[in-house]
């Protein structure tokens, strides 16, 4: 709507300006609303051809606008150029070790990635509580329920991020001194607590052992299982319930300059010659790069955005082209007329301005009319995307910027005078002398 009525001025002050300088001449248009009542169905299918072209253009690019903010915002909170690995089965024997042996990382391997791996610039090690199926593993005065519970650094916020809405994220003195402190998601809060009862401070209790709140986060993006998570410090987790000097998996950031590929590949290298794993053995450590996944998105986006100018681009010049063959079947009718402009003194300026001047009437007027049912049409899929939970989490808001619907115009109007060259030249091979001859 907001799209529409500030181009509606622009329009408009345009308009006036070429009737102001005598550019737009209402006896030479007369034509084409005389050629629109004789071949209804070819105008109409002309007319279609260029509003067809400028409607599927905005609706392209507008949905691969959504489609760029919908993988934004699942992805707001994660760092571009993190990495993530954990250990698996080994698949090979090496050095007299067994095949499908399991093995886990282990609180040395922290420093040992921190001083081999210098393309880390944070590194977060992570430990997750293994709750048995259907065990209500968390209770508060009376409200139990079954979460997420990990063991996390206050790296960990660095590279997963997640706002926090009330308190405060743990931090390293929570870690030296194995505090039994949590942050608690936003669901968790729904579910132990009524609402607008302030939790910090409160206890809960995590298998039986109580558990100070000191925060409540919330994820960036729509994350269930980041909602209903419980962080406690890694060190409480390990001592608390006795894990030994286990680790879950890393979580880790490359620095800006190194890929996050470069970085994970040689972490990975690291820690299985660390644990006696054969170093071609692929499937003993699983990782996840956002390195990657953002570098593919981005060729996808890129892919939507050329697919929307091939498409556009295409649809346009079919139209350009039936815009051209009716100037030529219009100009073909006022044989006579032309000529007998010019016997009068019309300039060929006068000619070809006059014919230009039809064909962008054709183009502008239907493309500007595809231009604003486009628009209108986002603004319906807009609302409707605020309804859906479920195709709103991969495409959000898509929109048409004003710069965008600025050049698609210009792009009708080089597309109209393209269109005009054509008849142009064909108007002026007519002489006057044998169009004086030409039956009317």
């Amino acid at each position: 709507q907001a799209l529409s009525l500030q181009a509606m001025p622009l329009i408009l002050n345009l308009s006036k300006l070429l009737k102001r300088n005598k550019m737009i001449d209402t006896d030479s248009l007369s034509g084409i609303f005389v050629a629109m009542r004789r071949r209804k169905l070819r105008m109409f299918a002309t007319v279609f051809g260029i509003f067809w072209g400028s409607f599927i253009f905005v609706i392209l690019s507008a949905a691969g606008n959504g489609f760029q903010k919908g993988f934004q915002s699942r992805l707001k909170g994660l760092s571009s150029n993190s990495f993530f690995v954990w250990p698996m089965k080994t698949s090979i024997p090496y050095k007299g070790m067994p095949p499908n042996r399991w093995f886990s990382f282990r609180n040395d391997n922290i420093n040992l990635l921190k001083n081999s791996v210098s393309e880390i610039e944070i590194l977060a090690p992570r430990l997750q509580l293994q709750i048995q199926e259907g065990e209500e593993c968390v209770e508060r005065e009376g409200k139990s329920g079954v979460f997420n519970i990990f063991g996390d650094y206050p790296e960990y916020n660095l590279i997963d991020r997640a706002i926090v809405n009330q308190g405060r994220f743990i931090n390293e003195m929570d870690i030296v001194e194995s505090r039994k402190v949590a942050v608690i998601g936003d669901r968790v809060l729904s579910s132990l607590f009524i609402q607008g009862e302030n939790p910090i401070g409160k206890k809960i209790n995590i298998k039986g052992v109580p558990f100070d709140i000191i925060g409540v986060i919330e994820p960036f993006y729509e994350d269930q299982r980041r909602s209903e998570s419980i962080h406690v410090p890694f060190s409480s987790l390990q001592k608390t319930f006795h894990l030994g000097d286990r680790v879950g998996f890393f979580a880790a950031k490359s620095r800006e300059d190194i890929p996050g590929t470069e970085s994970e590949n040689k972490a990975i290298s690291v820690l299985l010659k660390a644990h006696r794993v054969a170093p071609e053995d692929s499937a003993a450590i699983g990782s996840y790069n956002t390195y990657d996944n953002f570098e593919k998105m981005q060729t996808v986006l890129h892919g939507i955005r050329v697919l929307v100018w091939f498409v556009g681009m295409g649809t346009l010049l079919s139209g350009a082209i039936a815009v051209s063959n009716i100037m030529l079947m219009i100009i073909k009718e006022r044989t006579k007329e032309i000529g007998i402009r010019r016997s009068v003194g019309a300039t060929p300026f006068d000619i070809i301005s006059a014919i230009a001047v039809e064909s962008l009437f054709l183009t502008l007027s239907s493309g500007s009319a595809g231009l604003v049912a486009a628009v209108w049409t986002v603004e319906i899929v807009n609302r409707w995307l605020e309804k859906s939970e479920s195709v709103g989490k991969f495409i959000r808001s898509p929109e048409l910027s004003f710069e965008t619907a600025l050049m698609a115009i210009a792009i009708f109007a080089v597309t109209g005078l393209v269109a005009a060259l054509l008849p142009a030249f064909r108007a002026l091979s007519i002489k006057p002398t044998e169009a004086l001859r030409e039956k009317t």
